[in-house]
C-alpha cells in the first residue's frame, strides 16, 4: 500500500489577449455603456461591469469583444463555464479572436477538459503571429498538456514562458510539477525554489514542494513546507493530505489521521486523503474505519481502493 501526495497547478489568475480599447460598437449609446463596463472591471468592480456590459449588448447584440470580456469577468470569479459560453458567442460572431480561444482553452484546463483545452489553445495559437504570444499562452497551453500527460510537451511550453517572463513564478511551478511526474523530483524542486522566490506568498509552491520531498523520502523538510503552506492559506486541502504523508511515514499515524480528516473536512471528495486514512487505520489495527475510507476512495475513482476492499474488507 501506498500514500499519494497530491500536485497543485497554479491558479489561471492572468487572461490573455484582453479586449481592444476601442470597442466594435458602432451605436454610441452601446460605446457609452461599454467604456462604464471598461472603468469598472479596471476597478475590478466586475458585477457593475456585467451590468453594463448587459446593456451595451442588449442595444448592439453583435459585438464580439463585449462577449469576450464578460468572459474574462466570468473566469476572474471562477464562473468557468459561463465564462466558456461567453467565449462561444464572441467566436460565433468573430472567428478570428485569439484570446478568446486561448481563454476558453484556460477556462476548460479549470475544469479539467484538457483535451478541450488543448484543442482551443491551438487554434488560438494558429491565429497569433509567434511574436505576440505571450507567457500566459504558453503556461495554459503546457497546463492542457500536463493533464493529457504529455510532460515533456509540458515542459516545453513552460520553459518557452519563462524565457518570455524571467520571474513568472506559475509557469516555474507548474513546470516543477510536470518534472515530479516524470520523477525529477530535484528538478522539480529547483522550479519549485524559483517559484517561492518570485511569489513567496503563494501557497502552490510550497505544497507542490513538500509532495516532491516526501517524494524523496525527507519528511522533516517535507513538513516544513506544508506548515508553510498552510500558515499562508489554512483551507489547502492538499497541502493537509501531504502534511498526513510525511507524518505518516514518520511514524505519527494518529496525527496524519488528524491531517487527512481536515483535508476531508475541505473538500469531502479528496479521493486521495480517503484513501490516505485508510492506510493510517491499519496501522492502528483500525480495519472497519479503513475500509469505509477506501469504499470512499473507490467510489471516487480510486481502482486500487477498491482492490483494497475486495481483498481486505
Amino acid at each position: 500500500m501506498f500514500l499519494r501526495a497530491i500536485p497543485l497547478a497554479a491558479v489561471l489568475s492572468v487572461i490573455a489577449l484582453g479586449s481592444p480599447l476601442i470597442t466594435g460598437c458602432t451605436n454610441p449609446v452601446a460605446t457609452i455603456y461599454f467604456n462604464s463596463g471598461e472603468a469598472k472591471y479596471d476597478r475590478e468592480d466586475y458585477q457593475g461591469a456585467l451590468a453594463d456590459y448587459a446593456k451595451s449588448i442588449e442595444i448592439n447584440p453583435k459585438d464580439a469583444f463585449v462577449y469576450l470580456r464578460r468572459g474574462e469577468i466570468n473566469q476572474k470569479l471562477e464562473n468557468y463555464q459561463a465564462a466558456i459560453i461567453e467565449y462561444d458567442k464572441a467566436l460565433e460572431l468573430d472567428p478570428k479572436i485569439a484570446g478568446a480561444f486561448i481563454n476558453r482553452g484556460s477556462a476548460k484546463n479549470a475544469l479539467k477538459d484538457y483535451q478541450g483545452a488543448l484543442d482551443d489553445l491551438q487554434k488560438g495559437f494558429a491565429i497569433t503571429p509567434p511574436n505576440k504570444l505571450e507567457p500566459f499562452d504558453y503556461l495554459a497551453r503546457g497546463i492542457a498538456k500536463n493533464g493529457l500527460k504529455d510532460y515533456d510537451g509540458a515542459i516545453s511550453d513552460y520553459t518557452k514562458a519563462i524565457e518570455l517572463d524571467s520571474e513568472y513564478a506559475d509557469a516555474y511551478n507548474n513546470r516543477g510539477n510536470a518534472k515530479n511526474n516524470l520523477g525529477d523530483y530535484e528538478a522539480a524542486i529547483r522550479d519549485y525554489d524559483k517559484s517561492i522566490e518570485f511569489s513567496s506568498e503563494d501557497t502552490f509552491a510550497y505544497t507542490n514542494r513538500c509532495r516532491a520531498k516526501n517524494q524523496q523520502k525527507n519528511y522533516e523538510a517535507a513538513l516544513s513546507d506544508c506548515k508553510k503552506a498552510l500558515q499562508i492559506n489554512q483551507e489547502d486541502s492538499q497541502a493537509y493530505n501531504n502534511l498526513g504523508v510525511a507524518k505518516f511515514h514518520l511514524g505519527e499515524y494518529k496525527a496524519a489521521i488528524a491531517d487527512f480528516t481536515k483535508a476531508i473536512e475541505i473538500d469531502p471528495q479528496h479521493e486521495w486523503a480517503h484513501n490516505n486514512r485508510g492506510i493510517a487505520y491499519t496501522q492502528l489495527d483500525d480495519r472497519e474505519n479503513a475500509c469505509s475510507d477506501w469504499k470512499k476512495a473507490a467510489e471516487r475513482g480510486r481502482a486500487q481502493a477498491a482492490e483494497w476492499v475486495g481483498e481486505f474488507c
